[in-house]
């Protein structure tokens, strides 16, 4: 079954492409002459010279200084409305959660797919997201290079104090 709104956009669409296709008697051939013979001189928009030194003012401090190394961390959030932990996702495929604090000096394991992964380069468990209604809706997304070097996106939900995946994409 067509749905009539639907129906008559596409008429609207293919209507409107095709009317703009043609070409009417009482066009001037002369307007249809378009684009640039020639480069325009502007000397108002010049790249500034380049900055030899950095401002003084300006440090990097590690945020959390204790962690170890982690590895190649892709990315760093947190789950909706809690702030106490982080979530590391580690390009090997672990995500590792660790206290919101700046004194915390270990990382723990929340999910390892590792032995599902293909790292690295461009490979690896490459992005997460937690579900909007997290934790109400418990599940996490997973997005990663499988070990035969596709693409996959997958919804994690913990059952019986296992992860279970069901792939999406």
């Amino acid at each position: 079954m067509i749905h009539k709104p639907f129906f008559i956009a596409v008429i609207f669409i293919v209507g409107f492409s095709l009317s703009a296709c043609s070409k009417h008697q009482d066009d001037d051939e002369s307007s249809a002459t378009s684009g640039l013979d020639t480069r325009p001189n502007n000397q108002t928009c010049l790249a500034p010279d380049s900055i030899t030194a950095q401002p003084s003012d300006v440090t990097i401090e590690p945020a959390f200084p204790d962690l170890p190394n982690m590895g190649s961390v892709i990315a760093l959030l947190q789950a909706p409305g809690d702030d106490n932990n982080w979530y590391a996702v580690v390009q090997d495929g672990q995500v590792l959660r660790f206290t919101n604090n700046p004194a915390t000096s270990q990382a723990d394991p929340f999910i390892d797919i590792s032995t599902q992964v293909s790292c690295c380069g461009e490979r690896g468990l490459l992005g997460m997201a937690f579900h909007p209604d997290y934790p109400d809706n418990p599940g996490i997304y997973l997005s990663y290079t499988n070990s035969q070097g596709t693409s996959t996106i997958s919804r994690f939900t913990v059952v019986n104090n296992l992860w279970q995946e069901d792939i999406v994409i």
